[in-house]
């Protein structure tokens, strides 16, 4: 029963689990290199899966241009690319909601927090949805106590941010839920 459940869920049997990483180590060189940057692996690749999954089949929303600013949310922080090359291959929406979710790295950490959820308060609520799914992949990813304790402290704000959002309602009771959940089982 768990091999078909976990092939009903993620489309792959706990055979094939194995091969899953190197897939997603592949999918991520492939993107670095389609963007022109450095390879960066697996960890990228996971990461913005995991993000666009999350989107799609946690929080129910099936629209390619999020889905597609969920598997780039982190470019231009990451990589090289920029949002005019974003644009070019993709499309402005896709390129403003990934404007959204990227942080301005040229500002000392506690103003370029603050000016970012500033930033995402202002954007569309398409960007404040990737940002629960980022922030749900950050704390299933997280097990160490002072990570998950800097981790719970942006999930407590990107719940603020979107306590207004009447579209994201479902998707903060999902986060809410493995905020309970992991509260309750991990020290």
């Amino acid at each position: 029963v768990s091999d078909w459940l976990t092939k009903i869920l993620i489309g792959v049997g706990l055979v094939e689990l194995g091969e899953l990483g190197e897939a997603l180590a592949t999918l991520g060189d492939r993107v670095s290199k389609a963007l022109g940057q450095p390879v960066q692996g697996s960890a990228v690749a996971t990461e913005v899966v995991v993000v666009a999954f999350t989107v799609l089949c946690v929080y129910g929303f099936n629209d390619d241009a999020i889905l597609a600013a969920a598997l780039l949310h982190d470019t231009i922080e990451d990589t090289g690319a920029d949002y005019d090359e974003i644009e070019r291959a993709f499309g402005r929406n896709v390129a403003d909601l990934v404007a959204v979710m990227t942080k301005d790295m040229r500002l000392p950490e506690d103003q370029r927090e603050k000016a970012y959820d500033q930033q995402l308060a202002r954007g569309p609520w398409q960007g404040r949805l990737l940002k629960l799914a980022d922030v749900y992949d950050n704390l299933i990813s997280t097990w160490d106590a002072a990570s998950r304790r800097k981790q719970l402290k942006k999930v407590q704000r990107a719940l603020k941010l979107t306590e207004n959002d009447r579209q994201l309602q479902e998707a903060r009771k999902n986060l809410q839920r493995l905020l309970k959940q992991m509260t309750t089982t991990r020290p």
